[in-house]
């Protein structure tokens, strides 16, 4: 049999279920990727049709993005969450 045959009994499937976020609410997480990758098209397309400066904004927001991955801190989250309490009487969107 071989070393095949080891390797094809011992496979394992870690993408069996592909991670899904809940979309039946907008959550603060979901509402920061919506924003940012709408912030990133415009300089993205502002920087190929008007300056080539505007790719500025596009490594902006890709550091802070990097900076929220790394340590949960996030000014523009900060100041959603506390527009969505404000409309939902006080309750965190969290």
């Amino acid at each position: 049999m071989g070393s095949w045959g080891i390797l094809k009994r011992h496979k394992t499937n870690h993408m069996s279920k592909p991670y899904r976020l809940d979309v039946t609410r907008w959550s603060v997480e979901r509402i920061m990727f919506a924003i940012a990758g709408l912030i990133v098209v415009v300089f993205a397309t502002l920087s190929l049709f008007v300056d080539d400066r505007f790719v500025f904004g596009c490594i902006f927001i890709g550091t802070m993005l990097v900076l929220f991955a790394l340590t949960g801190y996030c000014p523009m989250a900060m100041l959603v969450d506390r527009h969505m309490q404000s409309r939902n009487g006080g309750a965190s969107m969290r």
